[in-house]
């Protein structure tokens, strides 16, 4: 009988065998490069505008020759023009250097000189941790899944497996699903409120489809999602290399469409744009879509009920009370019971009274006659309610109560 140590011993066994699985350390890379692109962000828009307190004319594109200007000289009064060369360029270093001798920004003292130099060397080493990370996605990712990588860039795949869970959950997700991958708020967005649907999420960013025209993207993006949904099943179940006939067969695909000459789609009114973004028209109450017009406010998209589009001159006449024949529809055969209406030249049935009089059988005044179906052996009761079958309500009972047959109580 196995004991109590045994069995922890097989769970840390399957604990150590789960977390060893590659796709978790490519996951967990992927996220830390976006921890420090997120982190690098908001630091370098801290840098910036401290700098800029004594250097504000200094415009470098690059965030990361920004960050190396400042931890290397710390102030425009310590700027070198042949290193500035070296860093961003001639034309440029030699326009930052023009630009430092002319500019009113405050002057910084050597604590603040070297308290800034400090703070952007922290900043700047983020860049090469980035890197490093980079570096690392890509050499994994190349050799974990070279069939996704090889339909897209190695970073693209890894963050499609990310976003997805795992690779395992990739490789048992629909082509559908893989798709919109990272466009779930636009996909809600399109359930709840009735926008167009996204036509694609993560692998926007492939060579693919981020060139192509808008009226291409949706076809492209859907040859591109079923190709990527067998490759991923590849990786995760065979681990064979299948992605070159994959690709060969995306390439074809793509070409069809780019044939089709597709017309361009319609460029969006502003009016259509605010209805899109906020389900309702911008043009005030009252309006066709807005607030108080003909649509509920907050955006209920719901198509209006077309009009009838034709009616017949027999379906008015009905309507309103009149002949049909005089209004030249056609000859419907009048209904047994029917009775004239008020205002209405149409003649009733044989122009008898509905009850009694005539050859129709009279029910007795406002006595109604009993349902078919019901047995007539028994007559009816008070009210003339018929009975059912003629049998007594209450026969058959035999606790002692009083029971009711042939109209009278007995015990």
């Amino acid at each position: 009988m196995a004991s109590r140590e045994d069995f922890f011993k097989l769970a840390k066994k399957g604990v150590t065998e789960k977390y060893s699985r590659k796709d978790l350390q490519i996951m967990q890379a992927v996220r830390s490069l976006d921890d420090i692109d997120q982190a690098k962000s908001l630091l370098f828009t801290r840098l910036s505008e401290w700098f800029k307190l004594n250097f504000p004319e200094l415009d470098v594109a690059n965030e990361e020759s920004y960050a190396l200007i400042v931890a290397e000289f710390g102030s425009k009064e310590g700027l070198s023009k042949a290193k500035l060369v070296e860093m961003v360029g001639e034309a440029k270093g030699g326009e930052v250097f023009a630009q430092s001798k002319k500019s009113f920004g405050a002057p910084f003292d050597e604590a603040d000189t070297a308290v800034i130099r400090a703070f952007a060397s922290q900043i700047y080493s983020l860049f090469a941790a980035r890197k490093v990370l980079e570096d690392y996605i890509n050499e994994q990712a190349n050799k974990e899944m070279k069939n996704l990588s090889y339909i897209l860039e190695p970073t693209i795949a890894a963050r499609l497996m990310t976003t997805a869970g795992g690779l395992e959950k990739l490789a048992l997700m629909p082509a559908s699903t893989i798709q919109v991958i990272g466009a779930e708020n636009a996909l809600f967005k399109h359930i709840k409120s009735g926008t167009n649907p996204p036509k694609h999420g993560i692998i926007f960013q492939s060579a693919y489809i981020r060139g192509e025209p808008l009226e291409r993207r949706g076809r492209i993006a859907r040859a591109l999602a079923a190709k990527l949904a067998i490759a991923a099943k590849g990786d995760y179940f065979s681990g064979n290399f299948i992605a070159e006939k994959l690709k060969a067969d995306l390439d074809a695909r793509v070409k069809e469409v780019v044939e089709l000459n597709l017309a361009p789609r319609r460029e969006l009114t502003e009016d259509e744009k605010f209805r899109r973004d906020f389900g309702f028209s911008k043009r005030g109450p009252g309006s066709r879509g807005g607030p108080g017009g003909d649509r509920r406010q907050g955006g209920d998209r719901r198509r209006e009920r077309p009009k009838q589009s034709f009616q017949s001159k027999a379906y008015f006449a009905r309507r309103e009370g009149g002949n049909e024949a005089a209004a030249g529809g056609y000859d419907r055969p009048a209904r047994r019971f029917d009775a004239p209406r008020e205002g209405s030249s149409r003649p009733s049935y044989d122009d008898k009274p509905r009850y009694g009089g005539g050859d129709r059988p009279s029910f007795g005044g406002d006595r109604r006659p009993s349902k078919p179906g019901f047995g007539s052996r028994g007559g009816s009761r008070e009210g003339g309610r018929p009975s059912f079958g003629g049998k007594p309500r209450f026969a058959g009972r035999r606790d002692g109560k009083r029971e009711r047959s042939g109209g009278k109580f007995r015990r």
